[in-house]
């Protein structure tokens, strides 16, 4: 299960970073590291008919609604933040085709 010590609820489906995060882009060591601060708010967004299939409280996927809101909020491509959301997602051992599954309907959303 993936550790759970670094958000919190806060509100919906809205989470707060409780301490600094650090993201390696693209896989470890890569040299492109990214650091969320502490106090980001950043939303784990599923539409609700989904939500028996995808709760916006999975831990699994806070890891990586957290560096896709990240990067979106900070100018980076869609498709590139949605590439991360995949990354971070298997990065905390989500069911692999779960995560294909919602990665397609990010990715879709995001990018236009």
């Amino acid at each position: 299960m993936p550790r759970f010590d670094w958000c919190q609820p806060n509100g919906g489906t809205e989470y707060i970073t409780t301490k600094p995060i650090e993201w390696h882009v693209g896989k470890k060591n890569s040299g492109l590291i990214i650091t969320v601060p502490s106090g980001f708010k950043f939303e784990s967004s599923v539409p609700r008919v989904l939500w028996l299939a995808f709760s916006p409280h999975d831990p699994f996927y806070l890891w990586a609604a957290c560096i896709h809101d990240w990067l979106l909020e900070n100018a980076y491509r869609p498709a590139f933040a949605a590439g991360e959301w995949y990354d971070g997602a298997m990065k905390y051992g989500a069911p692999k085709w779960k995560t294909k599954l919602a990665h397609i309907g990010i990715f879709k959303h995001t990018v236009r």
